[in-house]
């Protein structure tokens, strides 16, 4: 039988802010139809998907001290999103959109991915 792939929710996965830029990105992640998901703690080493399920299924890697935003769901709302979050102000160096295959990686290796893609593009 054949495995049926269930979509997953529709929300964004960030770290790294302050209290205030935590604060905004919830609002206009929520304003945008996504739920917002602040990854802190010792879920780095869950899969994407698993914390979009709202179920990490590894609490034992520190989640890395950057400033990131993944999002799960694209289209039109995600540009939104990134142009309200834009016109707050805030920075954002690391972000990505989950894909079928990134959804398998735990949040600390698609961090390290963005950093490496972020530093190759920088000239680093």
């Amino acid at each position: 039988m054949k495995a049926r792939h269930l979509p997953l929710q529709s929300a964004v996965i960030f770290g790294g802010f302050d209290d205030g830029e935590t604060k905004s990105i919830r609002q206009l992640s929520e304003r945008c139809g996504y739920k917002s998901i602040k990854a802190e703690g010792s879920i780095g080493g869950a899969t994407i998907k698993s914390i979009l399920a709202g179920k990490p299924d590894d609490m034992t890697a520190a989640v890395p001290d950057e400033r990131f935003l993944i999002i799960n769901g694209g289209g039109a709302n995600a540009a939104r999103l990134m142009d309200l979050i834009k016109s707050e102000g805030i920075e954002i160096s690391l972000r990505a959109m989950v894909t079928l295959h990134s959804q398998e990686w735990t949040l600390c290796r698609l961090i390290d991915e963005l950093i490496s893609e972020h530093k190759e593009m920088s000239g680093q």
